[in-house]
């Protein structure tokens, strides 16, 4: 079974979402002086960043599943 998912069900584009939403709204993010524009900009920018990483965590993890999988495998055919 191949790891697809993060805690609590969410996909990496959710999580990116809800974590910069929550970036957002608690100031980690400047957006004083800066027009609708650039705040959606900054935001897509940074949703698109935290997505490809929590997908090359989910990557790394299913990495590390197939090769387990593979050991044991490996294992019980000896």
């Amino acid at each position: 079974m191949s790891v697809n998912k993060l805690p609590e069900g969410k996909t990496p584009s959710e999580a990116a979402h809800d974590l910069v939403l929550a970036l957002v709204s608690s100031g980690h993010f400047t957006t004083k002086d800066k027009n609708v524009e650039e705040i959606f900009r900054m935001v897509q920018e940074a949703e698109a960043e935290y997505c490809r990483l929590y997908q090359r965590r989910l990557d790394l993890l299913a990495a590390r599943e197939d090769k387990v999988t593979q050991e044991i495998w490996s294992a019980l055919v000896l």
